[in-house]
């Protein structure tokens, strides 16, 4: 009868022990799962606020061209008016004074902790205002 005890009990040792490695690989997997989707999650949230900047960036460069065409060479700052559904986004001109035949502007974005800014320049050419380069600043 005592070597019946003693494999019983070394079977459920055994036994024990296989569960206890499955429970932790099993913990293990939701872990690894539970990471993944956090992460996922974060990067589609950049992507997203990502586009949502380049859109606030294309708006910007047109208000600030024309801006540029209707302001005077002084230095000036103009906040671009938003939908009443984008409130935690905001587009900013800057200019600051440069010399009679090219202006430079910058455009910046936010979208809640997300900014975005691009410099642009623009040149005096047959009496009009024309885009000579955009510099983008890298989403931040």
């Amino acid at each position: 009868m005592k070597a019946c005890d003693a494999r019983a009990y070394r079977d459920r040792a055994f036994a024990t022990l296989v569960a206890v490695v499955m429970i932790s690989l099993v913990g293990s997997a939701l872990l690894a799962m539970t990471v993944l989707v956090q992460v996922d999650s974060r990067r589609s949230q950049r992507v997203n606020a990502e586009v949502q900047l380049r859109q606030l960036l294309l708006a910007g460069g047109i208000a600030a061209r024309e801006s540029v065409m209707d302001n005077p060479a002084d230095a000036w700052s103009k906040t671009v008016e938003l939908p009443t559904d984008m409130e935690e986004a905001s587009v900013k001109i800057d200019y600051s004074k440069s010399d009679q035949s090219r202006r430079t502007v910058t455009v910046t974005a936010r979208d809640g902790d997300y900014r975005a800014s691009q410099t642009m320049a623009f040149e005096l050419q047959n009496g009009a205002w024309e885009l000579a380069t955009v510099e983008l600043n890298r989403p931040y």
